[in-house]
């Protein structure tokens, strides 16, 4: 089935971003897979789902890092919790994630390092 409409086809890069399979989204949207790669052939179609993606993922993130002290305070209140697993995962969750932080910001300070080193290289 052919889409004889551009807002159809908008409404299939909207679907391809939501769903978790190109079968999934092909049942929704009532064709089959090879129209789906059909579809993803096209330059400007990859696009234009890519940014809706993009998008997504940084509406996504930009939720989590609103609750993100929410979650520290709920760690650290299960620091004083009764059971001691409580206090003892609170902790190590604690831990764990600070010492993931740090990894990350020294393999910052080591890429840049690095950069500064070595400009980067330009294809022409």
């Amino acid at each position: 089935m052919e889409y004889k409409s551009k807002k159809s086809k908008e409404d299939a890069i909207v679907v391809l971003a939501s769903c978790s399979s190109y079968a999934e989204a092909a049942r929704e949207l009532g064709v089959s897979i090879p129209t789906i790669y059909k579809w993803l052939g096209d330059p400007e179609f990859e696009a234009k789902l890519e940014s809706i993606r993009n998008q997504i993922v940084s509406e996504s993130i930009s939720k989590l890092k609103t609750h993100t002290t929410k979650a520290v305070d709920t760690l650290a209140m299960l620091l004083d919790d009764d059971s001691p697993q409580i206090r003892r995962g609170a902790s190590n969750d604690i831990l764990n994630h600070v010492s993931r932080f740090i990894e990350i910001k020294e393999i910052e300070v080591r890429l840049k390092a690095l950069e500064a080193i070595q400009p980067t290289r330009r294809i022409k």
